[in-house]
């Protein structure tokens, strides 16, 4: 098992990249990762962006054959898991409000 700070943002903003998600998770011969970030808002309800990001890791996840197990937004006192929530699962087609 291996964790990895990939990226530091802002207070509301993470300039993020697949690609160096798989970098480490290749590195490190990972078989499954779960990615995890923090909204310092309090507030842990996924963004749009985060959504799309989590489904352009889902696809690279696949071709790769490494297992994305979930994504985790934490913060101070809670935290959300994009899989629980049902984001994972495409028969649901969970659809994120843009705002």
């Amino acid at each position: 098992m291996s964790q990895k700070l990939l990226f530091r943002g802002t207070v509301d903003f993470c300039l993020f990249h697949p690609r160096d998600v798989f970098r480490f998770a290749i590195e490190a011969n990972a078989s499954s990762f779960i990615l995890a970030h923090n909204h310092p808002s309090g507030d842990p309800t996924p963004s749009y962006p985060d959504i799309l990001v989590t489904r352009k890791l889902q696809k690279a996840a696949q071709l790769l054959q490494i297992e994305f197990i979930d994504h985790i937004i934490l913060t101070q006192n809670n935290y959300v898991s994009l899989n629980e929530l049902g984001v994972f699962n495409k028969k649901l087609n969970f659809q994120p409000s843009k705002n």
